[in-house]
């Protein structure tokens, strides 16, 4: 039971903005052109509402990773859906480790 509490706290982790705006940092050198093109898209989104606990910066990030992660999903490109979880999951476990 102990795990599944430490599994639904690090899914909690990873839906907050802040947390998806240090992953968008993270990947964006990482992009291709085309990717870098549709994040900036998502980003530069007027949304409809306004983040309770997330700077406007970091909804705004986190709202592309978002739109982004969508269009790699619509266009089948699950092995990229793939790596780019890999590397979110690797830096987040090398930076939790130095905590």
């Amino acid at each position: 039971m102990e795990i599944m509490r430490g599994m639904g706290d690090m899914s909690s982790f990873f839906a907050m903005a802040h947390t998806q705006a240090e992953a968008s940092d993270m990947l964006l050198p990482y992009m291709t052109e085309q990717e870098a093109d549709v994040f900036r898209r998502g980003r530069n989104a007027n949304p409809n509402s306004h983040p309770k606990h997330a700077s406007l910066s970091d909804y705004h990030k986190a709202t592309a990773l978002e739109a982004l992660f969508g269009f790699l999903h619509l266009t089948g490109q699950k092995d990229r859906i793939r790596d780019m979880a890999a590397m979110i999951w690797e830096h987040y476990m090398e930076n939790t480790d130095e905590q």
